[in-house]
């Protein structure tokens, strides 16, 4: 008779433990997907600024060659 009583109430608590694991893995889940998303937006802001950085020296660089060629351009 003992067997059977353990027997549900191992049939009950089954499905509540299984559905607190799921949602203990699903909690972890969301908790490092929120962490690589953190990471990904540091990488981008990251690259932004070189890019920012690249386009400053581009910028700087075409500032030369047209000085340059205007100094060309009295000369002849």
């Amino acid at each position: 008779m003992q067997l059977f009583s353990m027997i549900n109430l191992l049939i009950f608590i089954l499905p509540i433990v299984l559905i607190l694991g799921f949602l203990f893995y699903l909690a972890r889940y969301m908790k490092r997907a929120e962490a690589r998303a953190d990471e990904k937006i540091i990488i981008e802001k990251e690259n932004i600024e070189n890019q920012k950085e690249q386009i400053n020296a581009l910028n700087k660089i075409k500032e030369r060659i047209v000085h340059i060629e205007k100094i060309l351009d009295e000369t002849n």
